[in-house]
């Protein structure tokens, strides 16, 4: 999945950040990546990034006292 932002206030009018998630079968792993485009003639300077860092559990592990039956999967 792809999302898209587009600066609107005047100091960001013109760039684009696009974040790219990758999710893969079958293994417990999600890649993100980032694309910063400017489409001014000013330069842009990042000077800070802040990420989410995802605190995931794949489902077959064992950290709860349900039973394997009781989790809802989704369709």
């Amino acid at each position: 999945i792809i999302l898209h932002f587009s600066g609107r206030a005047e100091p960001t009018k013109g760039v684009q950040v696009s974040v790219r998630y990758e999710i893969y079968d079958g293994i417990p792993v999600i890649g993100k990546s980032l694309t910063i485009t400017n489409g001014t003639s000013r330069s842009v300077v990042v000077d800070s990034l802040t990420s989410e860092m995802l605190a995931l559990v794949e489902g077959e592990s064992a950290v709860d006292s349900r039973e394997a039956g009781q989790w809802r999967r989704p369709p």
